[in-house]
């Protein structure tokens, strides 16, 4: 089974109502699909960077994405994986993976 890491945007476009733009309303619907259909092949972790990005919406707003999430494995986080949130944080086009 192979494992797979998701991250906020996949838990959100899960968990969240339908969007007004057509074109966010269609990546939500194939996410939906994807999971319903797909996610069980998959061995799925989420780290605590996740669920306090999930918290982040505030109590009613955070409900859904944590049901999403409730059954997931926490991965452990590194000074490594933080430093690469930073980096994608700051440029997400940057190709960070040539640097240290």
């Amino acid at each position: 089974m192979e494992t797979v890491y998701l991250e906020t945007t996949l838990v959100g476009h899960t968990a969240a109502a339908p969007h007004t733009d057509p074109f966010v309303a269609a990546r939500q619907r194939v996410t939906r699909h994807r999971w319903l259909n797909d996610a069980r092949g998959f061995a799925l972790y989420i780290s605590q960077r996740v669920l306090d990005e999930c918290a982040a919406g505030g109590r009613t707003a955070a409900a859904e994405p944590f049901a999403v999430v409730e059954d997931l494995d926490l991965l452990e986080s590194s000074d490594d994986v933080e430093l690469q949130t930073y980096r994608k944080r700051l440029a997400p086009q940057q190709n960070w993976t040539d640097l240290p």
